[in-house]
């Protein structure tokens, strides 16, 4: 994945605009532990129903990389569940 962001140009080779748009979207968000099944399951059809709705065999290809993790910071600190201590 990092690969194909850092390759993306936005210019062709005369200089203007390519025209095919991207986006990035990241957040943070806390999920309390009897939702996150559900939160999961919903992560993961999401994607699908994008691709169901906007997807067929012609146009431009888009790749789509989601990754859900639990958020812990430089010194170790457990942000994905606020009752426990920080390592």
């Amino acid at each position: 994945m990092q690969r194909d962001v850092a390759a993306l140009d936005r210019t062709g080779l005369d200089g203007t605009a390519t025209g095919l748009p991207s986006v990035g979207v990241s957040g943070e968000t806390r999920v309390a532990p009897d939702r996150r099944q559900a939160f999961l399951a919903d992560l993961g059809t999401t994607p699908q129903e994008l691709f169901t709705r906007y997807g067929g065999p012609e146009g431009d290809a888009f790749r789509l990389t989601v990754a859900c993790y639990p958020f812990t910071n430089a010194e170790g600190a457990d942000h994905a569940r606020p009752d426990h201590p920080a390592r």
